[in-house]
């Protein structure tokens, strides 16, 4: 407290400029002194004194309101700055637990994971990760290890994978390791400060056709990619593409329609094609004697035709033949890539049937079935078939028809019809076959066997005496096929025909 002392003549006072104020007389005084509580001071004296009051400087009002104003503010101040300090605090939080989340359920949308001991840790503790798309090469898992071909820069990846890496299917669930195999287009992740896997997943935006056919392939030219068609939808390749057959790469363009195939697709580019079974070549010679024959092949019924071929896959088909004159015959064939296989029809059981023979006339007759001579009353057997029957007899015209045996027997009525009577002017004709034996008919009359032993030229010889006009001739011989010409016969003249018999 500071204290100021004036001293007056006529009297004594002590003033107080700010404090707690006391008051005191002066010496040889007699004034009194009031002292109020709070600062002020009044002073009394004698008639000649003065009275003085004095009070301690207080701010002022409009103050003490700014004071409060200014205090409030930082008040609202350091809330608001908590505030935010809060708020970034748990967007980093939320975005650790997500990131945690992620590496836990193995979304491929996320790009980090967690990191736990070492690695490449950015701010909030989490470790970088790659992600990316890629075509599976091999598969080793022995060791664990797979190499991958990244399907947007086209550089091969080596990663291993552990019992920590997350492996899941196309629809997200979880599988084992065994479910990956070369050709698997996946979604893998790795952090970037080593090569072992954290997540690897069945890409679900692949497309993947398993045991298909009807592939038409379209070569590359030049610059152009090659193209391979199936159904209504077309596919681009190019020397990125892996094509293996039994494990070891073939040449895709000597696929065949008939192939099956399971291919891989990823935006419309071919990457994978395994062959899964090749094709070969059936052929199933044809066989006269099977009537109305049938041919089935693994449930695919059609008819049996001349020489007829098919392109099968390679591997076991059944085959079996059926007619109305065997029984059914089946067997099962193996088809090897690239190979002929033929199926032999010679092994077709036929069934068997008899058939009788009656002819109207006794006469010199001579039975031919297949150009064979038969004996006219004997009971023919013979299997189910198709036969041409030809009947000869003296003063008959020549028949011939072809029947067909399909029954276990069969009465065959003929009835030859009676030639004109014959001209009665004969004139010689001279008959020469190149082999000996041969029986010459004339006009369905016949007329005899030219010579066992060859002529002076070589040739067998028969001279008949023959109506005179033109007639037709016929000459035949067992296990040669029937020659047929037209003879005139003229009188006064020797008409001479040569026949030359062919084996069948």
């Amino acid at each position: 407290m500071n204290r100021n002392s004036t001293n007056s003549p006529n009297n004594n006072t002590v003033r107080y400029s700010s404090g707690t104020a006391r008051a005191t007389a002066g010496v040889g005084s007699a004034n009194t002194s009031k002292t109020t509580a709070r600062g002020s001071s009044i002073n009394t004296g004698d008639h000649n004194g003065e009275a003085h009051i004095r009070r301690t400087p207080q701010q002022p009002k409009r103050m003490r309101t700014s004071q409060s104003l200014l205090f409030a503010v930082l008040i609202f101040a350091s809330i608001l700055i908590s505030i935010c300090v809060f708020a970034i605090l748990f967007i980093d939080w939320s975005d650790d637990i997500h990131a945690r989340l992620q590496a836990q359920s193995g979304d491929p949308a996320t790009t980090h994971q967690v990191g736990v001991t070492d690695g490449t840790i950015d701010l909030y503790g989490v470790r970088r990760a790659v992600e990316f798309t890629a075509l599976v090469h091999n598969v080793n898992h022995g060791t664990n290890e797979i190499t991958l071909w990244h399907v947007d820069t086209g550089n091969t990846h080596y990663v291993t994978w552990t019992g920590a890496t997350d492996m899941r299917d196309r629809e997200n669930r979880a599988i084992s390791s065994g479910q990956f195999r070369q050709g698997d287009i996946v979604t893998v992740r790795h952090f970037e400060d080593d090569n072992i896997l954290t997540f690897i997943r069945h890409n679900p935006s692949a497309r993947f056709h398993q045991r298909v056919t009807g592939l038409r392939i379209v070569p590359p030219t030049g610059d152009a990619l090659g193209r391979i068609h199936h159904g209504n939808m077309s596919y681009v390749f190019g020397s990125e593409l892996i094509a293996v057959y039994q494990g070891r790469p073939f040449d895709i363009l000597t696929l065949n329609p008939t192939d099956i195939v399971t291919i891989r697709v990823y935006r419309h580019v071919l990457l994978f094609l395994e062959l899964n079974a090749g094709s070969g070549t059936l052929s199933v010679p044809f066989n006269s004697d099977i009537l109305g024959g049938m041919i089935t092949i693994d449930g695919s019924r059609q008819r049996f035709e001349n020489n007829m071929t098919f392109s099968l896959p390679e591997g076991v088909h059944r085959i079996t033949i059926t007619g109305s004159n065997i029984e059914e015959y089946s067997r099962n064939i193996v088809i090897t890539k690239g190979q002929t296989t033929t199926f032999d029809t010679g092994n077709v059981v036929f069934s068997e049937g008899a058939i009788r023979f009656s002819i109207n006339t006794n006469s010199n007759v001579n039975l031919f079935v297949n150009n064979q001579l038969r004996n006219i009353n004997d009971i023919l057997q013979a299997r189910y078939g198709q036969y041409q029957i030809r009947v000869e007899a003296q003063g008959y015209q020549p028949f011939s028809m072809m029947i067909t045996l399909d029954q276990p027997w069969l009465d065959l009525d003929i009835n030859l019809t009676r030639q004109q009577q014959a001209a009665t002017y004969t004139t010689p004709v001279l008959f020469l076959t190149n082999r000996p034996g041969v029986s010459v008919t004339v006009a369905g009359v016949h007329v005899g066997f030219t010579s066992t032993w060859p002529n002076a030229n070589g040739v067998f010889e028969l001279t008949a005496n023959i109506p005179i006009g033109t007639h037709q001739a016929l000459f035949s011989l067992s296990g040669y096929g029937n020659y047929t010409r037209w003879v005139t016969a003229i009188q006064g003249f020797t008409t001479q025909v040569t026949a030359t018999l062919f084996p069948n």
